[in-house]
This record gives C-alpha cells, sequence and structure tokens, in this order.
C-alpha cells in the first residue's frame, strides 16, 4: 500500500524505507543538488564490490560534489533525479558527495549516459551480467554469507562442508518475471543459475536457488561439499561474467559420533560395521564400487578418506560429508579406542567402544528386520511394502527365514576383516545364540557371516498370531535393538 513503511535489508544495508505508488511522481525534481550548485560525477561504482562492472537494475554509487541535501534520509524530499540512458533511477538514499542507486531494469546495454539533474553525462558501460560479491564486515576480504538461521559466516563460525549458506549478491541479471525499477517484491528467480566457486570447486549442483530478494540485491544459496578448511576463495560465475574474489571461512573435519550401523547403538565389534558421522568427512558422497575392491581386499580408502580404529586401518564401503560407513578392523582390544578419520579437509578425531559382541539387525525403514523368505528369497514385510521395487509377503509360522544383521561374534574359521568372504563361516558357538519372535524362542538353524561383517541367521517361526511381532537376539550378554519386528500372517 502506498506510504507503507517496509525495512529493507541487504546484508551490508539495513534502511526504512517508504514504499510509494509512483516514485517518479513523488519524488521532485528541483532538488536534484545542493540547491544552487551544478553536481559534478566523479565516479560510478558497483555497491557491492566497488568496481566499474554494473549492470540494470544493480545496485551503484555515484561519488562526486554537489549531488544532494538528503544526508542519507530515506526518503528525502529533495532527493535528486538520477537518470541512466533517459530512464529513471531508483533513489535509495545519498550524501552531497554519494549518491546510492538501483540503475534502472530498462537501461540499455553498452555505453550509456548517466545524469544528476543537470550535471554533464558520466558515461558508463552496462552489461547484462556483472556478478559483485560484497564484504561482511565492510572494506574485510570476508564474504557477506549467513547460515540457515541468518547469522554471518565467520572465522568463529565458518561454513561447515555441506551446510546450505545464503550468499549476498549483485549483478545478476535478469528475472522472471521482471522486477520494475524500485519495487519491493517477493524473491524472484533468476533466468539463469550462476555458478559458486569454492577452493577452485564448482559447486553449480549445490545452487538451490538464485533470486533477487531486494532492489538490486540477490540472494544465492548454495552447499558446496568439497571445500577444504581454512579461508578459502569464493567467486561467482553467470553469463560468461565473473565476480571479484573474496574469501569463505570453512570449518575442518569433525567427528560427532560413532555407531553400529545397524542399530545406532554405542558399542562396535571387530569386524562389525560401523557408521561414522560428523562434518567435512568426505568431499564425495558415494558407495564403493567393484572397482574399488582389488582382488579379496576391501578399499581402506575411498575418494582420499581413510579411517583409523585403534591404529588399525578400516575398510570403507560408503563416503559422504557427514557420514563414513566402515568395517571395524579385526582386533582383540575391548574398551575406548581412537577413531581417526583423514579427509581432504583434514584430520579429525573421536572415540569409540570396542566390544566382543555387538549385535543388531539390519532393518528395512528402521520397522521390519531385514529378512528373505528361506523358499524363494521373497522378502519379509508386509505386501506391497515397497511398492513396484521389490515383492514382498509376510512370515509364516513354522517356515524358516534369513535374517541379516552384524555385530554377532567370532566364526569358525576366522573371517579377516577387510576381506571379501570367500565361504559362509558359521558362529564360533552357535549355542550362545538366543533369537525370540514376538517374546517366543525360535529354533535357530544357522548364524553365521556370509559377506563381509554381514552376518545370517535362519530361524523358524514360531506359531504366532498374526500382526507384527517383536524380533530380539541375544549373544555375550548383549542383546539386538528394540522396536524391529516380523510381520506374521497366518
Amino acid at each position: 500500500p502506498c506510504g507503507e513503511t517496509r525495512e529493507l535489508k541487504l546484508g551490508w544495508l539495513s534502511t526504512s524505507m517508504k514504499r510509494l505508488c509512483l516514485w517518479g511522481l513523488l519524488i521532485p525534481t528541483v532538488g536534484s543538488a545542493l540547491f544552487g550548485q551544478t553536481p559534478i560525477i566523479i565516479s560510478v561504482v558497483d555497491r557491492f564490490a566497488g568496481g566499474t562492472k554494473l549492470t540494470p537494475g544493480g545496485l551503484a554509487d555515484v561519488l562526486g560534489t554537489n549531488l544532494s541535501n538528503c544526508e542519507w534520509q530515506t526518503p528525502c524530499s529533495s532527493a535528486p533525479t538520477v537518470t541512466v540512458g533517459g530512464k529513471r533511477a531508483f533513489f535509495l538514499s545519498g550524501s552531497a558527495s554519494d549518491l546510492l542507486i538501483e540503475i534502472p531494469v530498462d537501461a540499455p546495454l553498452g555505453a550509456t549516459p548517466l545524469q544528476v539533474g543537470n550535471s554533464a553525462p558520466f558515461n558508463l558501460t552496462l552489461s547484462q551480467y556483472a556478478p559483485a560479491l560484497s564484504a561482511n564486515p565492510a572494506g574485510s576480504q570476508t564474504v557477506a554469507a549467513a547460515h540457515a538461521d541468518g547469522q554471518p559466516v565467520t572465522d568463529a563460525s565458518p561454513m561447515l562442508p555441506g551446510e546450505t549458506l545464503m550468499l549476498t549478491a549483485g549483478g545478476l541479471g535478469p528475472t522472471d518475471p521482471v522486477v520494475p525499477t524500485g519495487s519491493f517484491f517477493g524473491a524472484v528467480k533468476t533466468t539463469t543459475l550462476p555458478i559458486v566457486t569454492v577452493a577452485a570447486e564448482k559447486c553449480i549442483t549445490g545452487v538451490h536457488f538464485s533470486g533477487l530478494v531486494a532492489p538490486g540485491s540477490y540472494q544465492i544459496n548454495f552447499d558446496c561439499s568439497n571445500a577444504g578448511a581454512g579461508d578459502q576463495p569464493i567467486s561467482v560465475t553467470i553469463g560468461g561474467a565473473s565476480s571479484n574474489a573474496l574469501t569463505l571461512p570453512v570449518g575442518p573435519t569433525a567427528i560427532i559420533g560413532i555407531s553400529n550401523s545397524a542399530s545406532g547403538a554405542a558399542g562396535i565389534e571387530s569386524g562389525s560395521w560401523a557408521s561414522i558421522y560428523g562434518i567435512a568427512l568426505s568431499a564425495t558422497t558415494r558407495p564403493w564400487g567393484p572397482s574399488d575392491i582389488s582382488g579379496n581386499n576391501l578399499p581402506t580408502t575411498l575418494d582420499k578418506v581413510s579411517v583409523l580404529i585403534n591404529g588399525k586401518k578400516a575398510a570403507i564401503s560408503y563416503v559422504s560429508p557427514k557420514q563414513l560407513n566402515v568395517q571395524a578392523p579385526s582386533d582383540t582390544a575391548t574398551g575406548p579406542v581412537l577413531v581417526q578419520v583423514q579427509s581432504p579437509s583434514g584430520v579429525a578425531n573421536g572415540t569409540a567402544t570396542l566390544q566382543s559382541y555387538s549385535p543388531a539387525f539390519f532393518t528395512s525403514q528402521g520397522k521390519y528386520a531385514a529378512a528373505l523368505h528361506n523358499t524363494d528369497g521373497v522378502y519379509v514385510a508386509p505386501a506391497g511394502y515397497f511398492g513396484s521395487a521389490a515383492t514382498s509377503r509376510p512370515a509364516q509360522p513354522g517356515e524358516s527365514l534369513q535374517i541379516y544383521g552384524t555385530g554377532f561374534g567370532p566364526t569358525t574359521p576366522t573371517v579377516p576383516a577387510g576381506q571379501l568372504v570367500i565361504s559362509p563361516a558359521p558362529l564360533l558357538d552357535l549355542t550362545q545364540l538366543h533369537v525370540t519372535v514376538g517374546g517366543v524362542p525360535a529354533t535357530v538353524q544357522f548364524a553365521g557371516i556370509v559377506v563381509p561383517g554381514e552376518y545370517q541367521i535362519n530361524v523358524i517361526v514360531p506359531q504366532l498370531p498374526d500382526g507384527d511381532q517383536p524380533i530380539l537376539a541375544t549373544i555375550g550378554g548383549l542383546s539386538s535393538q528394540t522396536g524391529v519386528s516380523i510381520p506374521i500372517e497366518n
């Protein structure tokens, strides 16, 4: 509405502005300079980076003398008339020596004259794209960027690789729809997606949004998981034009937690699968592939990421910035041990507890035990549970199921961690393993390692009524996680 007061926040600029119906009609032209004196333009520079690369719709500082009586008042009854290529610019605020304007969005490209009131024309060169980054604080080399909560990125609060940041920028060009000069809209997307480069790595796949959020001010939401720790160079490219380069503080690799991959329990077992959670653990996200396995040996380095548990190399099956899945190396030690992750972003240390047993079932969506019908290999789950991806059906009392987990202890023969399993290796002492379904003991026909770190337990389903029945395994005085079920249908 006319006369509505709006708070304009551009990261580096915060000022209260009055929204007018027709800016051009309501801003007088007679007060275009210090009364009775001719404005003199010395230079026109981009508001964000201070350079002379300018674009229609961008913010610019007009520097000179006798430019305005406003002294940074907004709105100002004696605001000067500024034109670019004959088009009316939007006056934000200013003083006798500095005017902050938005260049008209319909100003012509190429050599274009700018005038303040009756000043002599000052020639500009406008380009469709003139990307520019601003610094925070002003005059520093740290880029103006914010975390998702709006707090600024600083050396004390750096970017964490993989997190999404909000980057303030100028000169990103046209939007769809076009936003009229001086208008306040919600976020409007740019017609072209910029490329954000951090530490020489293009993060285009991490650009989630690019748009105009205030007159002349754009916002880029992006993440870049492959940036190394420290003050990293950052720049923006769009339409073949590149911005100035500033620095982005990036946090180092850190370990937040280590747990059993199947259950999330804190204890892990030699040869079992463990998950390491943290920050900047990897520059990439992927599981291992056939080319990563050499002979019978599983990879202990994946995309320049390696893990030591109690000083021994762990096999790595999956890497991402926030999670690693590893097979704990063969070790007779128990109790707290050092876990060390070495990644492109640095080295991080954590602590895990090695146990003789760490029994846990793998699950389907955290609800049903990962299991197959022994007769035909169909998944054990309610019919249609996986949609068109896989066939499933509930278990029947009296039938045999193959149930999968990790951390069930020693086998005979011993299966070294970090190597392919040539043939199934049964548990060293099957009598120690007890499985119940629905609270009723189930007959265990076989239990042993069938693939690296993964155990198969064959059980006969006891007589139970229809419905989801809880399953629990106990060995070495420790039990598998609760909340896991087997669906039963008679």
